[in-house]
């Protein structure tokens, strides 16, 4: 049952207090540990420490005797971030009835009750909830609380009888701690050069999201593969490879992989944040390596982050060890799948679906079982905390690894070179965000993927040569830069069908051609009505095009530099 990753908003976690009614027909009665009413025409309120019950007539037949208990019970590995603000209460309706109506309860915790703690400017609230067990010290699930920071009182409208004590989750303070190790970098290899080179073989430059080393394998090569991301990759190679597999010992990146194990694509493999992978390609010339990010495994690493700050060791190895790919809840989860632009509504489905299993998993850690329901009885804050991780990734979830032989051995890509006035805003993005890099280049079947348009893309990928820079303007966009050498009919081609179009404007800079549009964004989740603005020019054989979510047209004359 119960316990326990930019855009964060208040969470309400509320659940409404029924007004106090004002009389009992039996006034309440009983000792400084008890104190028992019955049920009259007004219904019934009971007073004992700072704590009140009230229900109204119809919770049980008239007459029936309601019981207050002052009853302080042991919670067990609560852990870190959250914590008990009372002893607790048990309340008993006649001889074991349940009551035929809500009843509310409120605490007078005697403390100034905290709204949360400052994330990056926002305050992620507290979470508030009453956990309960059964007269037999059984535990059932939590209720989500309302608390009056003025009053220092905590109450829940309750629906069965039991003992119940409320708890606050800091979850702003868990999310604090992941975020930290999310922010921790792969030290780079002494042989992840710029551009490894070994036995005929070059790497056409590092991806962002890894560290490429070459390793001798008698006349060939292997490849090392390190992660140098937050979150994992999902990758192919060509030729095939034998992957041998080097993940972190740790909660999320364990739990990640038996999530991937359950729905592992045909072929495919997977690079774990903070792991590493062998490639061996059997004496084979290796090509390239492919790598996406899933959506629905980024979200689970996140997920797991934020479930191992509450549970400890013990309870983790036996959630990893134990459940993982034998609860068909969590077998369902992976098969669901989660796009990186996910809407709020389902990732806060998937969340919730999350926390519900993992807190079913843990029924033997009663005190984790009850956080981990109360995250996903009210996941608001989890998913804006989620929302605001994918929005890292948007538009640099793919990438790829080119390796070049001798013989089609191309010279390197110079993004500062390429783009003088984007490079530099790369570099203040950097200096910001140290988890940025200033700049990334690829090709366009890469990580760089080109989204023009029908006939622009079927252009590019037509091109004889491409090369590509991204330069990140902030955590969640990018200026990305394409330079493509066409045949005379592919440009021609492609220059009619803009001058076609009605989305594009037709002018010259220089000796340059130059057509300009802003496209207009789709409803697609976390970048929902992002315009795209799009610079295309025109010199000689060469295509520049620039695209960006803010305007493009400022970078074109250093773009142009770039290639005179």
């Amino acid at each position: 049952m119960m316990r326990a990753g930019r855009l964060v908003g208040l969470l309400a976690v509320a659940v409404a207090v029924a007004a106090s009614l004002s009389a009992c027909t039996s006034p309440a009665k009983g000792t400084a540990e008890s104190v028992s009413g019955t049920v009259g025409e007004a219904g019934i309120e009971l007073h004992l420490e700072g704590v009140t019950v009230t229900a109204g007539a119809d919770v049980a037949p008239s007459g029936t005797t309601m019981t207050l208990t002052s009853d302080t019970r042991a919670q067990e590995d609560l852990g870190e971030y959250a914590t008990a603000l009372s002893g607790g209460v048990s309340i008993t309706l006649g001889d074991g009835l349940q009551p035929a109506s809500p009843i509310s309860i409120s605490f007078d915790v005697g403390r100034d009750l905290q709204a949360g703690v400052d994330v990056d400017g926002t305050v992620v609230p507290n979470i508030f909830a009453l956990s309960s067990q059964t007269a037999a010290g059984d535990w059932v699930a939590p209720t989500i609380a309302q608390a009056d920071l003025n009053t220092g009182i905590v109450s829940a409208q309750v629906t069965h009888l039991s003992w119940f004590s409320p708890i606050s989750v800091a979850i702003g303070e868990a999310w604090k701690a992941v975020k930290q190790s999310m922010g921790i970098e792969t030290a780079r290899p002494e042989c992840a050069t710029d551009r490894p080179k070994l036995n005929g073989v070059e790497v056409d430059g590092q991806p962002w999201n890894a560290w490429v080393c070459l390793v001798a394998d008698g006349s060939g090569v292997s490849v090392e593969l390190t992660s140098n991301a937050n979150l994992p990759f999902i990758f192919l190679t060509r030729p095939a490879a034998t992957v041998t597999t080097h993940p972190e010992v740790s909660f999320s990146a364990i739990g990640t992989q038996a999530f991937f194990d359950v729905l592992r694509p045909d072929k495919a493999d997977l690079l774990l944040q903070g792991g590493s992978v062998t490639l061996d390609f059997g004496g084979a010339t290796p090509d390239r390596i492919s790598m996406r990010q899933d959506g629905g495994l980024s979200v689970i690493r996140i997920l797991l982050d934020v479930a191992g700050a509450f549970t400890p060791a013990k309870a983790a190895q036996s959630l990893l060890m134990d459940k993982f790919g034998q609860l068909e809840c969590f077998a369902k989860l992976a098969q669901t799948g989660l796009s990186v632009s996910a809407s709020v509504e389902q990732v806060a489905s998937f969340t919730g679906a999350f926390f519900s299993c993992a807190s079913a998993a843990l029924g033997d850690f009663p005190g984790v079982s009850t956080i981990l329901w109360v995250l996903g009885a009210a996941p608001g804050s989890v998913v804006a905390m989620v929302q605001g991780a994918l929005n890292l990734v948007t538009g640099l979830n793919e990438t790829q690894v080119v390796f070049l032989s001798s013989a089609s051995a191309k010279p390197e890509v110079n993004c500062e070179q390429m783009n003088a006035a984007a490079y530099q805003r790369g570099v203040r993005t950097a200096e910001l965000h140290s988890e940025i890099p200033p700049f990334i280049h690829g090709t366009t079947d890469g990580m760089l993927q080109f989204a023009g348009g029908p006939l622009a893309t079927a252009t590019m990928r037509k091109a004889v040569r491409v090369n590509a820079c991204a330069y990140p303007t902030s955590f969640e966009s990018a200026i990305t830069q394409w330079n493509a050498q066409l045949n005379p009919a592919d440009m021609k081609a492609l220059v009619d069908g803009l001058r076609s179009s009605a989305d594009y404007a037709e002018s010259t800079r220089g000796n340059a051609l130059v057509f300009t549009a802003v496209i207009p964004g789709e409803d697609n989740g976390i970048m929902s009505g992002y315009a795209r603005s799009f610079t295309y020019a025109f010199v000689g054989e060469t295509w520049v095009a620039l695209s960006a979510v803010e305007d493009t047209l400022p970078y074109l004359d250093s773009a142009l530099a770039g290639i005179r």
